[in-house]
């Protein structure tokens, strides 16, 4: 748990590299810290992001997730919605 609490940005996300966060990469870093009862003022400030970034329509912008070919990225505006909703609860 030290390596995501130390991977934790300044605005409160995580990312795929440091100082860039997304929905994604705090919801999978959330969900961890909720899983084991972390730090609970951690937790606090990565829920604040998320929320801080929800669209006007309820969802989140689609984050890079799976590569099945080289240089075309998937993406999905539901499947990281549907995480961040999962790591909020």
């Amino acid at each position: 748990m030290e390596y995501i609490k130390n991977s934790q940005n300044l605005d409160g996300g995580f990312g795929l590299a440091p100082n860039t966060s997304d929905a994604l990469s705090t919801s999978f870093a959330l969900m961890s810290m909720k899983l084991t009862r972390y730090n609970k003022s951690i937790i606090d400030i990565a829920e604040r992001y998320l929320i801080s970034n929800q669209q006007s329509d309820g969802s989140w912008i689609e984050e890079n997730f799976i590569k099945p070919k080289v240089y075309e990225p998937y993406k999905s505006r539901t499947l990281t919605t549907a995480f961040v909703l999962k790591s909020l609860l």
